[in-house]
């Protein structure tokens, strides 16, 4: 995976959630001025307050640090030859 900047990711995640600023910070409870420099790379946020950002926007607080690769993974039936298509996913999302 691809090692990012976690601005650049919390970003990313907000525009694919189409999660504003403004909502962001309401639903982590930290002043706009604060999350603002939090997305600029201003801020210097917590591992507390990434693991809030991150529920906020839906996340695995391990997004903020590395874009998920959604790669299938194909594989071949051992009765029927036919190529198998999986795709991978994070089980951490899914637990409560």
């Amino acid at each position: 995976m691809e090692d990012l900047e976690i601005k650049t990711r919390i970003k990313e995640v907000m525009l694919e959630k189409n999660i504003p600023l403004v909502k962001l910070s309401q639903l982590v409870g930290i002043e706009k001025g604060n999350m603002s420099a939090i997305v600029n790379g201003k801020g210097n946020p917590t591992l507390k307050t990434l693991f809030i950002i991150a529920n906020a926007l839906g996340a695995n607080i391990t997004e903020l640090f590395e874009k998920p690769e959604h790669q299938p993974v194909v594989s071949v039936c051992p009765h029927c030859d036919k190529p198998i298509t999986a795709e991978i996913i994070n089980l951490l999302k899914l637990w409560p």
